[in-house]
């Protein structure tokens, strides 16, 4: 019976909760200048169309292997149907890649964001590759932020032995089940 219960928690926040959640606190970590950004794990675009329509200016490069397994009905056609619905389709490139290996040049963007992906990896050795990764395609300075329901310390002892700064992770979210938190770390200075 928990099973039941904690599957069908995991729907209705998954469709009604998780949505307003992100739209509500994505915003509040990105500033008007940084206006080339990279998410990792699109999904159906909730965090990319969330910004776009948030500020106008900005420029999101997306990834993702459109693995069903882990989002359900995830598809480049479905992400893409979504960001044209938005109007933000002209705000926002999608590329079918992998975290652990971008096809992205060295500090290119402003700032990096993945909502419920990097879990999917399905060990240490995994994730940190994307969190190099992450580290890697991010200007000197430039913001990272991941909001994910577990590996929380993991993801933030890897950003510290990347030499990130000003790591910081929230308290949980509850509203969405399973609960979230959001680590932001800024990528070192030279």
């Amino acid at each position: 019976m928990s099973y039941v219960l904690t599957a069908l928690a995991m729907i209705i926040t998954s469709f009604y909760t998780k949505p307003k959640l992100i739209k509500r606190i994505l915003p509040q970590y990105f500033t008007p200048e940084q206006t080339h950004l990279l998410e990792i794990g699109i999904g159906s675009g909730l965090g990319a169309i969330t910004l776009a329509q948030h500020n106008p200016a900005i420029k999101i490069d997306a990834i993702d292997i459109f693995n069903p397994k882990d989002h359900s009905n995830n598809s480049m056609q479905r992400c893409q149907q979504n960001l044209h619905s938005a109007q933000v389709s002209e705000q926002v490139t999608v590329f079918e890649a992998d975290m652990r290996n971008m096809p992205f040049a060295n500090d290119t963007f402003d700032a990096a964001f993945a909502i419920l992906s990097i879990h999917n990896l399905t060990n240490t050795t995994e994730r940190h590759k994307a969190l190099t990764e992450i580290i890697r395609v991010t200007k000197p300075g430039g913001k990272i932020v991941i909001i994910d329901f577990q590996y929380h310390e993991e993801y933030r002892q890897q950003l510290l032995n990347l030499g990130a700064t000003h790591i910081k992770t929230s308290r949980h979210y509850i509203s969405v089940f399973p609960f979230l938190k959001v680590i932001v770390a800024n990528k070192a200075s030279p």
